[in-house]
């Protein structure tokens, strides 16, 4: 699911209305639709606090796919409390907040990859197998050293210049992931992906599915990011690896 100025003005105008207290509601998106629903804040303390009520989760459940939960702050910055981090730690949902103060947005997943994002391409600094590397030593504390990733540059290609899948399988095993048979990725799940740039040398790239829809790539195009998962990533998707250490 994107953040579109669409979802935000209807959350802004919930917080507007709701202000002292919190706001809060659920994003669900059902087939091309996402409708953001307001609910009501049953918490004995609403100028600080939120709580759904379970009824409103069952109702928005029944509606189509769960993709965010929102909130205001009425007073404070855009950033997440700690019982803010507690819940979205805990539920493993997305988390959006709007704070009147600021007039301004924070998204769950971008705070959980702040240090990853916005990041300039650098080949053998800031690439895709950094990205990749840097994600698992962050949230794991694995051991992974660039030059076991990239042992040289004619490890992965035949002499034809071809890619060599087998040692690309290999080679991400080595570090403790198992190849995926289906293609239904899951939170942390290692991704390789056709490289879609027009005659890029590099013809497959890594990337992380972080959950809800959303991929932390880097590219030589752009800064580091994330990106939505479908319909594009999707159709480009050449293999997926799970890891096995957490």
């Amino acid at each position: 699911m994107r953040l579109t100025k669409k979802i935000k003005e209807k959350i802004k105008q919930h917080a507007l209305e709701e202000a002292p207290h919190e706001c809060c509601g659920l994003i669900v998106s059902n087939g091309k639709n996402v409708n953001v629903i307001p609910c009501n804040n049953v918490s004995s303390s609403p100028e600080c606090h939120f709580k759904i009520p379970p009824f409103d989760y069952v109702r928005a459940c029944n509606s189509g796919k769960l993709e965010a939960i929102y909130h205001s702050h009425p007073n404070g910055p855009a950033k997440f409390s700690l019982a803010d981090q507690q819940n979205y730690n805990a539920t493993k949902e997305r988390f959006i907040l709007y704070s009147l103060e600021d007039d301004g947005f924070c998204d769950s997943l971008e705070e959980e990859n702040s240090e990853l994002l916005g990041r300039s391409f650098k080949l053998g600094v800031t690439d895709c197998m950094n990205i990749a590397q840097d994600y698992y030593v962050n949230k794991f504390g694995i051991k992974a050293e660039y030059d076991e990733i990239w042992p040289s540059d004619d490890y992965y290609f035949n002499k034809n210049g071809k890619i060599n899948i087998k040692k690309v399988i290999e080679r991400i095993k080595y570090f403790d992931f198992s190849l995926v048979k289906d293609k239904t990725p899951k939170e942390d799940d290692l991704l390789v992906l056709k490289d879609t740039g027009p005659k890029d040398i590099w013809p497959c790239h890594l990337s992380i599915y972080v959950g809800h829809d959303k991929v932390l790539m880097q590219t030589s195009k752009r800064k580091s990011g994330l990106v939505d998962y479908k319909p594009i990533l999707e159709k480009n998707l050449l293999m997926i690896f799970r890891p096995n250490f957490i």
